[in-house]
């Protein structure tokens, strides 16, 4: 699981999550506002009722994703990321499909 200083805080998630771009895959969409300083990464992932209707499901869907973030995070560049879950896939496609998309950032 990431520390509380590695996510983001919902007082910043409004500002930036209009300024950035886009990243599709199979089961989730990687949204990227990259920062110029390149002293930190911030994630949050965001699963809807529509994926999974309870929550104990959702919140499961973000610790797998957050776990998978935890091992490659210093593989993606410094910025923002949110993460929006289009399917409710296994813990095993989250973690490849991160890592192909952090090699092509």
């Amino acid at each position: 699981m990431l520390s509380k200083k590695e996510r983001i805080p919902k007082a910043l998630f409004d500002t930036y999550s209009k300024k950035t771009k886009a990243f599709p895959s199979n089961s989730f969409i990687l949204r990227a506002h990259f920062t110029k300083d390149g002293t930190f990464r911030r994630f949050s992932v965001i699963v809807s009722k529509k994926v999974a209707k309870k929550s104990v499901d959702r919140h499961q869907i973000k610790r797998s994703i957050y776990t998978a973030l935890q091992a490659m995070k210093d593989s993606f560049p410094a910025g923002y990321y949110f993460i929006f879950v289009n399917k409710n896939e296994s813990a095993l496609s989250y973690k490849t499909e991160l890592e192909q998309i952090s090699k092509t950032l």
